[in-house]
């Protein structure tokens, strides 16, 4: 799947599907999916969950919130995307240049702590609803007051 439009096979005008066509051995090559079809197997369809639109740099929020790499694991609060997915998986893929051992563990990842930390994400949701909602409440009450007079 493009990372950049969701397309199942690779096409031109993106650039982590740039080459990978003619290469049998990756598994958003237009051969592999042919023979997963042969097999009779459905052809792969790779969830777009995360896409790193900032440099490896880029340090992750730590603390009480909902993304999924601090909550599989709360020290990856406040790592840089690049220590996070040495660590501890292809939390944060690269775009470009395609690093394409992170890519082919993306379907493990996605199975496996990914889902899991959906499924935690979905319970601090929960937990956090009622407190932004009295925080919108509250919001919304203070700007609907008359502006007090001098």
């Amino acid at each position: 799947m493009c990372h950049y439009c969701a397309a199942v096979l690779p096409h031109s005008g993106c650039p982590l599907s740039f080459g990978l066509a003619a290469r049998t051995d990756q598994p958003f090559s237009i051969s592999f999916v042919e023979s997963e079809k042969e097999q009779h197997r459905s052809p792969p369809i790779y969830r777009r969950y995360s896409l790193r639109y900032g440099p490896g740099s880029s340090i992750i929020p730590p603390g009480y919130g909902t993304e999924p790499s601090v909550l599989w694991d709360e020290s990856n609060g406040g790592r840089t995307a690049d220590q996070v997915c040495e660590l501890t998986g292809p939390w944060y893929p690269r775009a470009n240049p395609a690093d394409f051992e992170e890519i082919r563990n993306l379907y493990h990842h996605s199975n496996t702590k990914l889902a899991m930390a959906y499924d935690i994400q979905e319970q601090r949701k929960q937990e956090m609803r009622p407190l932004l909602s009295k925080h919108a409440r509250q919001q919304q009450q203070q700007h609907a007051r008359p502006p007090s007079r001098p």
